[in-house]
């Protein structure tokens, strides 16, 4: 494939004050994967007054008048809320809504976290395949330190394995880095004759008559380790007094990583378990706290000026069954909702629907609206390939053949 910058032409450094005011800032994408197969009947596709078990099922307190569930209207977006048990859904929504769109009633396809889970984040089961943010890194500015960052340890980078970083579970890239860090890189000495034999091979190579495959990923490799030595300093900046275990501070991270041109997509994980086969009261806290992080992530972004540029895709991998088990719990059902936030969709609205047997209902993918008589259902690589082609990118060569999930902004 042709390597081509498909929109960013910003450099490595930090824009000043006046450039950034002048010119639009590049389009970044930040997945937020809920792991375990959320419960979207107690946020944004509630089920009151339907067959289907939710969390107008769970127990009261009957000591507080305030523990009670109730179904609020943001523009098109119906949301349970509980301001007892989820007060920081309810707030989210009260804050955001008009930057909020979801996506319901999409197939996932099976019913196992792992397959499901590459095919809600890259469309595909395919192990090679890279995933959106794997995209997007591969194809970002090569002067940016990463193209991409992964934050989760979920994130398929396909052949893009140059242009994506890892921070490590521990955060362990911000030691290596650290001058003063026990796992530091070689001295400048050391590190300079490195980097002149890597020069003097690349020469060698490119006068030859045909360069290895791998070649042009060596070679971006070595621009990129260059920019991260000169901006590691900000990186740096951006670690220190954050702890890789807070879901918050990941989300803070990932929205400062892009607002500071460090890269232009990462992918960060919610930290919490959202699988309840048993005590599907436990939904509550999981939903309340993800919110929550969701509501910092949004405020860092629109207190920098980087919410309408950057997209926030929140997923889980399944959602859980209509009705409870023998444990209180739900099991896995085959179905996907999403949420988009910011990146300068339309909010305020709802692309898909289940009904109230908790099946998906027929859509025009293309247009993104309901149509139960000709309309088919959509599928997890129809949302993944609309992420894409809202990012600028065109999904065919990631996903041949498969129709984007259209709808994003008003038409």
């Amino acid at each position: 494939m042709d390597r081509r910058q498909f929109l960013w032409t910003g450099a490595a450094t930090l824009l000043t004050g006046a450039a950034r005011a002048s010119a639009p800032r590049p389009k970044s994408l930040i997945v937020v994967y809920a792991h375990g197969g959320w419960d979207p009947t107690y946020t944004f596709d509630p089920k009151v007054g339907t067959a289907i078990s939710g969390p107008q099922d769970d127990p009261g307190d009957p000591g507080n008048p305030e523990d009670v569930e109730d179904v609020v209207s943001y523009g098109e977006l119906l949301v349970a809320v509980n301001p007892v048990k989820r007060p920081h859904v309810g707030a989210f929504f009260d804050r955001w809504s008009r930057q909020t769109l979801a996506v319901n009633g999409l197939w996932a396809g099976g019913i196992a976290h792992l397959p499901n889970t590459r095919r809600a984040l890259g469309g595909s089961v395919d192990r090679d395949q890279p995933d959106a943010v794997g995209v997007v890194a591969g194809l970002a500015d090569p002067t940016l330190p990463f193209g991409g960052i992964d934050l989760s340890g979920y994130c398929r980078p396909g052949p893009f394995g140059t242009d994506l970083g890892r921070l490590g579970d521990g955060w362990q890239l911000g030691s290596m880095l650290d001058p003063d860090g026990e796992l530091g890189l070689p001295d400048d000495a050391a590190g300079e004759r490195v980097r002149a034999y890597q020069r003097s091979r690349a020469a060698r190579l490119a006068s030859g008559s045909s360069a290895p495959r791998w070649f042009d990923e060596r070679e971006r490799a070595a621009v990129r380790r260059e920019a991260l030595l000169a901006r590691r300093g900000d990186l740096l900046q951006l670690l220190e007094g954050r702890s890789p275990r807070s879901s918050n501070d990941n989300l803070l991270l990932a929205a400062d990583l892009v607002t500071n041109d460090l890269c232009r997509s990462v992918m960060v994980d919610s930290q919490q378990s959202f699988d309840t086969h048993a005590n599907n009261v436990d939904q509550h806290p999981r939903n309340d706290e993800l919110f929550e992080g969701l509501d910092v992530l949004l405020g860092q972004l629109d207190a920098t000026g980087a919410l309408d540029s950057t997209l926030v895709v929140v997923a889980s991998e399944m959602v859980r069954a209509p009705v409870r088990n023998g444990s209180n719990g739900k099991h896995h059902w085959p179905g996907l909702s999403y949420l988009l936030l910011g990146g300068g969709i339309s909010g305020g609205r709802v692309i898909g629907a289940t009904d109230d047997s908790y099946a998906p209902v027929p859509m025009d993918v293309r247009a993104g609206g309901l149509d139960p008589v000709h309309g088919e259902v959509a599928r997890y690589d129809h949302l993944v390939a609309g992420v894409l082609q809202w990012m600028d990118v065109d999904p065919g060569p990631w996903l041949p053949g498969v129709a984007p999930l259209g709808g994003f902004g008003r038409s």
